[in-house]
């Protein structure tokens, strides 16, 4: 009796050895585990401190970016025409592995990315339109006389500028996506133009090019179907938009129009889709240098800190004659609230903004350098 007492008193201190050594072991291991955990989070703060607000997603040029049809990466064309497509971080690149595209001037997805129309520069240095094939990467040419072309709001249709060089006409076309049967919609007065039309909607809006010295006219047509043709003659929209200088982008649901114009100073201001109740955002910037938020309620624009007052605007700056160094807002056309989306000291570089669009979801705004034709991204 007194060996088995002896026995388990001796088993018991053995097991309160173990239990206290186990202890220790486990709480310094655990210290240290929570040191290394505390280390690394700060660490992380760190990194985040020191990520630069403004990022390049590639060290070439980036051209005709644009969100694929699947919201989850970019496509864009690489200087000598191959296509790519990379992540919104940059981190993830892939060659499409088709045959390079030379000569491309522009590039204009339609809605659904399934297919695109090109401005192509010849070998002689002439200018055509074509379209593009997303699913066999083949061009077709249009016809001769198509001197301007744009998607109608849908892949099955384009609008275009007809040049008649026998009468020196101008028309203004809707054509099937591979330009087959064409009808007209209604005369051209000026000899460059642009051309939007709105989604889901009937309207096609055109308008003469910005000149300084020039207000710019706006006009509407409308077509119920490609199959009846025309219904009305092109009317001219409110005098509020016929301005100097002025260009115009229009919201997603069109019923909101961005103006940038140019009398005696810049000027960025909105109406309704109908060119109606004009509103100052004491905003000076481009139209071209802006981009829409989903639901219409918000634009980020890119601003010129400043502009030498010996250039004519818009003129010498679509011709390139200098560079802009943007800032980078966003403005709520209903409240007239403003935010900088990158602090002055945080631009460490100069950027001149174009072709800005967003991420699916927002988060991020990406634009177009004219200085590089670099892609940069602003986390939002």
């Amino acid at each position: 009796m007194k060996k088995l007492f002896i026995f388990s008193l001796v088993a018991l201190i053995f097991v309160l050895i173990f239990f206290v050594a186990y202890n220790v072991s486990f709480r310094s291991q655990k210290a240290e585990n929570t040191i290394n955990n505390e280390n690394e989070t700060l660490g992380v703060f760190k990194n985040e401190e020191s990520v630069k607000k403004i990022i390049s997603l590639g060290d070439s040029g980036m051209l005709f970016p644009k969100v694929d049809s699947e919201n989850n990466k970019i496509n864009y064309f690489s200087p000598s025409g191959e296509l790519f497509s990379v992540s919104f971080t940059g981190e993830l690149r892939k060659n499409s592995n088709r045959s390079p595209i030379t000569g491309i001037k522009d590039f204009i997805w339609s809605p659904s990315r399934a297919r695109a129309i090109i401005l192509m520069a010849g070998e002689n240095g002439e200018k055509y339109y074509a379209w593009y094939d997303g699913k066999t990467g083949t061009v077709h040419k249009y016809e001769e006389n198509m001197d301007y072309a744009v998607w109608s709001g849908s892949d099955e249709r384009i609008l275009y500028k007809k040049f008649n060089p026998s009468d020196g006409s101008r028309i203004l076309m809707i054509a099937d996506f591979d330009g087959k049967n064409a009808r007209k919609i209604a005369n051209i007065p000026w000899k460059m133009v642009s051309i939007y039309a709105t989604v889901g909607k009937n309207n096609i809006f055109f308008w003469s090019f910005p000149f300084a010295n020039e207000k710019t006219q706006l006009k509407k047509a409308s077509t119920v179907s490609f199959i009846d043709g025309v219904v009305s003659e092109a009317e001219n929209i409110g005098k509020e938009t016929e301005r100097y200088g002025a260009d115009y982008l229009w919201s997603n649901r069109g019923d909101k129009v961005l103006i940038s114009s140019f009398a005696g100073k810049m000027e960025l201001g909105f109406s309704n889709g109908n060119g109606e109740n004009y509103e100052d955002l004491k905003m000076p910037t481009l139209v071209s240098k802006c981009v829409w938020s989903k639901d219409d309620v918000f634009i980020y624009c890119a601003v010129p800190s400043s502009i030498d007052s010996d250039m004519m605007m818009p003129d010498d700056y679509q011709n390139e004659k200098f560079f802009t160094k943007d800032i980078f807002w966003k403005i709520n056309i209903q409240t007239g609230e403003r935010n900088r989306l990158v602090e002055l000291n945080e631009i460490t570089s100069d950027y001149d903004a174009k072709g800005l669009f967003l991420s699916p979801s927002e988060d991020a705004l990406f634009f177009t350098n004219r200085l590089d034709e670099k892609l940069y991204r602003i986390n939002l």
